[in-house]
């Protein structure tokens, strides 16, 4: 029950945090567009658009994140391993593909929102068969004593966002 309750109070933390983080580049999707990436007045629609997309994107980043790192904390590496190489080709050749299609910086986003969602629910799937892994509502004792899962938030930072982005900036769009 113990092992129940620290998964669920990570998660409920990893939520969190890509609430608290998805709702500020949502809020200050303008902000950023305008002033710190200074970008056109022409192409500031697309990236208000693209950032409040991406604001999704950190929400659903994050639960995979902390889903993904349950199995090595099992020590299931077999299983983390697998996953986490089949998305590292996948990604991305679905990229380069959408790109050469002239898909765009917020249809990348989407790409990213679908795997990470995909990835997650795979991953959740397998632990809540396998492991037999459940619900259970933390109670005092699990919120004082944090598991490795949940501490891996301090040391994770996630650029594959800042990748995506970068990439499709750089990438020549097609009129």
């Amino acid at each position: 029950r113990q092992v129940h309750q620290t998964v669920s109070f990570g998660l409920l933390i990893y939520l969190g945090i890509g609430v608290v983080g998805g709702a500020a580049l949502w809020g200050f999707a303008t902000p950023l567009a305008t002033d710190v990436f200074k970008i056109s007045p022409a192409r500031q629609a697309d990236a208000v658009r693209a950032l409040q997309w991406a604001a999704l994107g950190f929400l659903t980043g994050q639960v995979q994140v902390y889903l993904q790192s349950l199995p090595g904390a099992l020590s299931r590496y077999d299983l983390a391993g697998s996953v986490e190489a089949c998305f590292g080709v996948v990604l991305p050749l679905l990229t380069v593909g959408l790109l050469m299609l002239g898909g765009g910086l917020v249809e990348l986003i989407w790409l990213r929102i679908a795997l990470s969602c995909l990835q997650a629910l795979g991953v959740l799937t397998w632990l809540m068969r396998r492991m037999k892994l459940r619900w259970a509502r933390p109670d005092g004792e699990t919120r004082r004593t944090p598991g490795a899962p949940n501490c891996r938030v301090a040391r994770r930072v996630d650029t594959e966002r800042f990748r995506a982005f970068l990439v499709a900036r750089l990438w020549p769009r097609r009129p």
